[in-house]
C-alpha cells in the first residue's frame, strides 16, 4: 500500500509557483490560527513557526530555481524581488493603521496618535518576518555575485543564512528568526539538489514512506518527552513532511491521516494537541489536492502573503468590536481577513504594476 501510494506522485513541478499556491494559502490560515490561539485561547500547539518555516522554503527554492532557469537573474533581482516583498508590507501596514484608527482609538485624535498608529501598523508583530526575508535576499543577492561557482555560493550562503539569523535572535530575543533558518536553508538545498533528491525518491520509494512516517510520529512525540525546545527539531521535520507530502497524491495523505488518528487514539499524550499537527498537514494538503477545495485554495493562495501580514489588524478589530465565543470570534476574523487580504493585495498588485512597467520601459530605452 505504501509502495503504491509513494508511486502515486503528483505529475509535473510539485513546487511551481502554480501547484504551490494552495499550499501557501493553507499555511496562511495555519499561521492564522496560531495567532487566534495567543488572543481567543485556542491550543494549537507550535504550528505557527513551522507554517512559517514552510513559507521561507518556497521562498529560497524560488530564488535558486529562478537563479538556475532565467538568464541573467540578478540583473534584475534587487530591483524587482525586493519591491515585491516591501510593498505589500507598506500597504497592508497602512490597512492596519487605518482599521486602528476607525474602529481602536479612543477619544481625539492628535498628529502624534495618527503618527503612533500609523508606525504600529507598519511596524507590528510581524516585522520580523519582513527583516528576515529582507536580510536572506540580500545574501543571496550578494553571495552570487561574489562567488561564481554555483555549489560554493549555495555553501556560502547556507552558512551566512545561519549566522545572521542567530544574530537577530540574540539581537531581538525572539527564536523565530533562528527557526526561519531551516526552512530557508531547506530550500536552497532542496532547489540545487532537486533532480537528486527526485531520483532518490522515486527509486526508493519504501524509505520515503518510511521517513514520511517517521517525520509525522516524531514530531508530536518530541514534544511528549521534551516540551516547548523540541519546536527547533521539529521546524525542519514539519517542512520535509510538507513536501513529501505535496509530491505525493490525496490519496496517500489520505492514508497517512488515518494512520495519524489511530496513532492518537491508541496512544494517551499529556497534550493532545501536538498529535494535531501533523493531522492538521494531512487535511491542509488534501485540501488543496481534492478537486472541490483545490480552487479555493490556489485562489487563496494569491492573496497569502496580505493575509498573513494582516493577522493582526483582523485579530484586534474582531476582539475590539465584539464579544462572543472564541468559535465565532476565529469564524469572524476569517470572514474580516478575507476581504481586507483581497483590497491590500488589488492595490499592492496596482503600484507594482505600475512601478514593472516603468523599469522596463528605462530598461528597453537604455538597451535601444
Amino acid at each position: 500500500m505504501l509502495q503504491k501510494g509513494i508511486a502515486m506522485t503528483e505529475k509535473g513541478d510539485y513546487l511551481s509557483l502554480e501547484r504551490t499556491r494552495g499550499l501557501r494559502f493553507v499555511m496562511a490560515v495555519l499561521v492564522l490560527m496560531s495567532h487566534v490561539d495567543d488572543r481567543f485561547g485556542y491550543e494549537t500547539g507550535e504550528i505557527g513557526p513551522m507554517a512559517v518555516g514552510v513559507f521561507f522554503f518556497l521562498s529560497a527554492y524560488g530564488l535558486m530555481h529562478s537563479m538556475q532557469t532565467k538568464p541573467k537573474y540578478l540583473g534584475s533581482f534587487v530591483q524587482k524581488r525586493v519591491p515585491a516583498l516591501l510593498v505589500p508590507w507598506w500597504v497592508c501596514g497602512l490597512v492596519g493603521a487605518v482599521v486602528a484608527l476607525v474602529f481602536l482609538s479612543t477619544g481625539a485624535h492628535t498628529i502624534e496618535s495618527v503618527v503612533t498608529r500609523l508606525a504600529d501598523g507598519i511596524f507590528g508583530p510581524l516585522i520580523w518576518f519582513v527583516l528576515a526575508l529582507l536580510t536572506f535576499y540580500v545574501l543571496f543577492y550578494l553571495c552570487f555575485l561574489l562567488v561564481r561557482n554555483k555549489r560554493t555560493a549555495v555553501a556560502v550562503l547556507s552558512v551566512a543564512v545561519c549566522v545572521a539569523s542567530v544574530l537577530m535572535d540574540l539581537r531581538f530575543d525572539n527564536h523565530v528568526y533562528t527557526l526561519s533558518t531551516s526552512g530557508f536553508v531547506g530550500g536552497l538545498l532542496w532547489a540545487h539538489f532537486r533532480s537528486e533528491i527526485d531520483a532518490l525518491l522515486s527509486r526508493y520509494g519504501w524509505a520515503s514512506a518510511v521517513l514520511l512516517v517517521c517525520c509525522a510520529v516524531a514530531i508530536p512525540w518530541s514534544f511528549e518527552l521534551f516540551g516547548k525546545p523540541a519546536i527547533y527539531p521539529c521546524v525542519p521535520l514539519f517542512v520535509l513532511m510538507t513536501f513529501l507530502l505535496q509530491r505525493s497524491c490525496a490519496a496517500y495523505s489520505a492514508v497517512l491521516l488515518a494512520a495519524l488518528v489511530a496513532i492518537a487514539v491508541l496512544f494517551s499524550f499529556s497534550d493532545i494537541t501536538y498529535i494535531l499537527i501533523p493531522i492538521s498537514l494531512c487535511i491542509c494538503i488534501i485540501a488543496t489536492k481534492m478537486p472541490l477545495t483545490s480552487r479555493l485554495c490556489s485562489l487563496g493562495g494569491v492573496i497569502a502573503y496580505e493575509f498573513f501580514l494582516l493577522n493582526w489588524p483582523a485579530i484586534n478589530l474582531v476582539d475590539k468590536v465584539t464579544s462572543v465565543s472564541p468559535f465565532w470570534s476565529t469564524v469572524l476574523t476569517f470572514v474580516v481577513i478575507i476581504p481586507m487580504s483581497i483590497a491590500a493585495w488589488y492595490v499592492s498588485r496596482k503600484i507594482l504594476d505600475t512601478y514593472n512597467n516603468a523599469y522596463d520601459r528605462v530598461c528597453s530605452a537604455e538597451g535601444a
